[in-house]
Protein backbone atom coordinates (compact mmCIF):
# COMPACT_ATOMS: atom_id res chain seq x y z
CA UNK A 1 0.00 0.00 0.00
CA UNK A 2 2.68 2.25 0.53
CA UNK A 3 4.45 1.63 -1.96
CA UNK A 4 1.48 2.46 -4.32
CA UNK A 5 1.33 5.66 -2.56
CA UNK A 6 4.97 6.93 -2.85
CA UNK A 7 5.36 5.57 -6.50
CA UNK A 8 3.85 8.90 -8.62
CA UNK A 9 5.44 10.98 -6.20
CA UNK A 10 8.60 9.10 -6.66
CA UNK A 11 8.70 8.61 -10.61
CA UNK A 12 7.64 12.43 -10.85
CA UNK A 13 10.56 13.49 -8.91
CA UNK A 14 8.49 14.41 -6.48
CA UNK A 15 10.27 13.23 -3.68
CA UNK A 16 13.47 10.81 -2.86
CA UNK A 17 12.60 8.06 -0.86
CA UNK A 18 15.59 7.66 1.55
CA UNK A 19 17.55 4.93 3.92
CA UNK A 20 19.35 6.04 7.09
CA UNK A 21 21.18 2.92 8.50
CA UNK A 22 22.50 4.27 11.69
CA UNK A 23 22.37 7.12 14.31
CA UNK A 24 25.57 8.05 14.01
CA UNK A 25 25.90 9.34 10.97
CA UNK A 26 23.98 11.47 8.50
CA UNK A 27 24.63 9.25 5.45
CA UNK A 28 21.85 7.87 3.27
CA UNK A 29 21.09 5.90 0.59
CA UNK A 30 18.09 6.95 -1.98
CA UNK A 31 15.90 4.13 -2.61
CA UNK A 32 15.25 4.23 -6.28
CA UNK A 33 11.15 3.55 -7.33
CA UNK A 34 12.28 0.20 -9.19
CA UNK A 35 13.36 -1.06 -5.30
CA UNK A 36 10.83 0.74 -3.25
CA UNK A 37 8.73 -2.63 -2.62
CA UNK A 38 11.80 -5.07 -1.83
CA UNK A 39 13.76 -2.22 0.33
CA UNK A 40 10.19 -1.59 2.36
CA UNK A 41 9.40 -5.33 3.05
CA UNK A 42 12.99 -5.61 4.15
CA UNK A 43 12.69 -5.38 8.32
CA UNK A 44 16.19 -4.33 8.46
CA UNK A 45 15.74 -1.12 6.27
CA UNK A 46 12.05 -0.48 7.79
CA UNK A 47 13.56 -0.60 11.14
CA UNK A 48 11.04 -0.87 13.63
CA UNK A 49 12.92 -0.29 16.74
CA UNK A 50 12.83 3.15 18.90
CA UNK A 51 16.20 5.13 17.55
CA UNK A 52 14.95 8.08 15.87
CA UNK A 53 15.96 9.16 12.37
CA UNK A 54 16.85 5.29 11.41
CA UNK A 55 14.91 3.43 8.78
CA UNK A 56 13.01 4.83 5.96
CA UNK A 57 12.10 9.11 5.38
CA UNK A 58 10.49 10.85 2.65
CA UNK A 59 12.08 14.30 1.23
CA UNK A 60 11.34 16.69 -0.76
CA UNK A 61 13.01 16.75 -4.52
CA UNK A 62 13.50 20.85 -5.60
CA UNK A 63 10.78 19.83 -7.90
CA UNK A 64 8.48 18.76 -5.15
CA UNK A 65 9.40 21.79 -3.12
CA UNK A 66 8.61 24.40 -6.32
CA UNK A 67 5.53 22.42 -6.86
CA UNK A 68 4.46 22.83 -3.05
CA UNK A 69 5.54 26.34 -2.95
CA UNK A 70 3.51 27.10 -5.58
CA UNK A 71 0.01 25.90 -4.67
CA UNK A 72 0.91 22.56 -3.84
CA UNK A 73 -3.04 21.67 -3.10
CA UNK A 74 -4.04 20.71 -6.49
CA UNK A 75 -1.63 18.89 -7.93
CA UNK A 76 -0.86 16.65 -4.86
CA UNK A 77 -4.43 16.47 -4.01
CA UNK A 78 -5.56 15.04 -7.34
CA UNK A 79 -2.70 12.09 -6.93
CA UNK A 80 -2.66 11.25 -3.50
CA UNK A 81 -5.13 9.03 -2.94
CA UNK A 82 -4.55 6.68 0.04
CA UNK A 83 -7.70 4.56 0.19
Amino acid sequence: MVVLVLAPFVRDDWIEVQHYPDTDSDAFTVIPIGSLCSALADPSVRYEGDDWGVGVGCTFTFAGLTIRRGGWSHPWGSRLNVD
